[in-house]
């Protein structure tokens, strides 16, 4: 996940009015927070039931557990509102005033993500010692 993350940013700067930027910066955000590469979609068009207004979301994630969007540039609050309808997870990545690398951004986050991968084998490792210990002491009792 790291590398996919690192190669959507390569050399991606934003400086006010980026917005197709912004949105490859949503695309990362959203891999970062644990979607797949499958589930994120840019301008999505969702649609109000019993009603003709739609909205075009800018990045949008759907999982089987969760969802999320990402609005890009200037979002006024009645369409954070709306958007909080459908999704789990409202994120707004604003206009900068000045130039920023996005290599700034997902350094921390790939540590980030990194350390959690660390944080998840280790409880993995843990899970399996237990589990031999639980069939040792099954095994002891002559449960199986």
């Amino acid at each position: 996940m790291i590398s996919t993350i690192e190669t959507i940013a390569d050399d991606l700067t934003l400086s006010r009015g980026d917005h197709q930027k912004l949105k490859k910066l949503g695309v990362i955000l959203l891999l970062a927070k644990g979607f797949a590469r499958h589930e994120i979609s840019e301008e999505h068009t969702l649609s109000f039931p019993g009603c003709k207004k739609t909205i075009v979301a800018d990045v949008v994630a759907f999982s089987k557990t969760s969802s999320a969007v990402v609005e890009c540039g200037n979002t006024p609050s009645d369409r954070v509102s709306q958007l909080k309808l459908f999704f789990d997870e409202v994120l707004l990545l604003p206009y900068v005033d000045s130039k920023i690398s996005t290599k700034e951004i997902v350094k921390p986050l790939s540590v980030e993500i990194q350390k959690l991968e660390e944080d998840l084998a280790g409880l993995k490792s843990r899970m399996n010692y237990f589990e031999a210990e639980i069939h040792q002491i099954i095994h002891d009792l002559n449960l199986d």
